[in-house]
């Protein structure tokens, strides 16, 4: 994600958190803190973005903030599949629909 750096996950027994530090257009910083659960659900063992509550079906959660040649932060996931197993490691970009607005991590379609 541009302009931002020290990403890491926040884990509650209902609720996972995106947090890191935001540049501001001013160039300054912001501790920012979004809730993924509220933009991040689980669909048939499958991420899905505008779903909501994946924590709540998911094990294992791990994040890692530069992952690969693209440097892409990526949450992995075992998520339970339809039939009520567990997939395992599942992962979703969450640069594809998070990003830095002025500070701030927000959820964009």
């Amino acid at each position: 994600m541009d302009a931002t750096r020290g990403l890491y996950i926040e884990q509650y027994p209902c609720d996972t958190y995106l947090v890191g530090y935001c540049q501001r257009n001013g160039g300054g910083w912001n501790k920012s803190k979004l809730r993924l659960d509220s933009c991040l659900g689980d669909s048939g063992g499958r991420f899905q973005w505008g779903g909501t509550e994946f924590t709540e079906q998911a094990t294992n959660i791990t994040f890692n903030p530069e992952e690969g040649a693209g440097h892409n932060p990526i949450l992995r996931a075992d998520l339970r599949g339809s039939d009520g197993t567990f997939l395992r490691n599942r992962d979703v970009n969450l640069a594809e629909r998070i990003s830095n607005n002025d500070g701030n991590l927000e959820f964009h379609w």
